[in-house]
């Protein structure tokens, strides 16, 4: 049977503890999850060079395919996050 997160809040309201510490006791999240979802997005984003290297690519020439693709993407995706479709 899941575990009912507004149980899980209402308990942590009432013993005046974060409600990721009562995520991470109760089970329903690791610490690393919690901490993945509390890093800023600004501070998770890589740049496309490091993204090749945590890819493995290597090979110059597929390296600087990915590194202009990658750029070219950011350039033109939508402010709104909605994604663009090709026609």
């Amino acid at each position: 049977m899941p575990t009912d997160t507004r149980i899980l809040r209402t308990l942590a309201e009432a013993i005046d503890v974060p409600l990721g510490e009562v995520l991470i006791r109760a089970g329903v999240i690791t610490p690393d999850e919690l901490a993945e979802v509390q890093r800023p997005v600004a501070a998770s984003r890589i740049t496309p060079e490091q993204a090749a290297d945590q890819l493995g690519i290597t090979d110059p020439a597929e390296r600087k395919v990915f590194v202009n693709m990658a750029q070219t993407l950011r350039r033109t995706a939508p402010d709104d996050g909605e994604q663009q479709l090709a026609d």
